[in-house]
């Protein structure tokens, strides 16, 4: 029985626009946690994306390498010593 008078004096000493106030405040607080999730996830993507986009390109240069290889072999690559008369 005392706890439902306690209950209820709390709620009539609260004003109206003090709940609305701390209402507003927790909505503002959940909103911008949102936004810092969804910050941190896209940063998390774009990181992800990076990597995908470094690993494709390594991939590439190495294969692009090693057509060089097949097509002029490394001892072809050296020119040969020139000779100097005097």
């Amino acid at each position: 029985m005392w706890c439902h008078v306690v209950a209820l004096l709390v709620t009539f000493s609260v004003p109206d626009y003090e709940r609305a106030w701390r209402a507003k405040e927790r909505a503002e607080a959940e909103k911008k946690a949102a936004q810092l999730a969804d910050i941190l996830q896209s940063r998390e993507q774009m990181a992800v994306q990076k990597q995908r986009v470094l690993s494709q390109a390594a991939q590439m240069e190495k294969e692009q390498f090693q057509r060089i290889l097949q097509v002029c072999p490394v001892g072809h690559l050296s020119t040969p010593p020139r000779q100097y008369t005097s």
